[in-house]
């Protein structure tokens, strides 16, 4: 049973059983929190778990690949797994969380990052992100259907010195 005080009427609590509300929260922060979506919920997850062990084998196994680049602000060097397929001049990378992401920005940003593939290191510049059918034609017919299942349509593009 909670008993009322006149100092706790007053909204002058003296103890931390109070029965008034605690303050609500700054309404930027709720907007933020109205803003993550299932697929930053998954991005972050797959950061933090499932990511760890795919760089594992990443760079052995086609067609995942691990994208080296340094960040925006900080420039600590991150390494990032891929779906990455081969062009006749480059590579062109699925997108499945969107071109949103940090390592994209960052990618975009520096104008360049190194491709690690089948214990190669491939120097790739021009990163450019193509949405819609544009995209999807760089992509092989099989993988294009999964891709569309996923709603996936957008892909990072890269260039290689020949």
């Amino acid at each position: 049973m909670i008993t009322i005080n006149r100092d706790t009427e007053l909204g002058q609590s003296k103890s931390r059983h109070s029965c008034i509300p605690a303050p609500r929260q700054p309404l930027a922060r709720l907007a933020y929190r109205a803003t993550v979506t299932i697929t930053d919920r998954l991005a972050r997850f797959n950061r933090r778990g499932p990511n760890r062990i795919v760089r594992t084998f990443a760079g052995r196994l086609s067609p995942l690949a691990i994208v080296v680049h340094r960040g925006r602000r900080s420039d600590h060097r991150y390494r990032t797994p891929v779906a990455a397929f081969r062009l006749d001049d480059g590579y062109a990378i699925a997108l499945f969380y969107g071109a949103d992401r940090d390592w994209v920005r960052n990618v975009l940003a520096a104008g360049a990052c190194t491709l690690e593939r089948g214990r190669r290191q491939v120097q790739a510049t021009d990163p450019e992100v193509l949405s819609g059918s544009g995209a999807m034609v760089l992509v092989p017919a099989p993988v294009r259907m999964v891709l569309r299942m996923l709603r996936v349509t957008e892909v990072l593009r890269l260039s290689t010195a020949a």
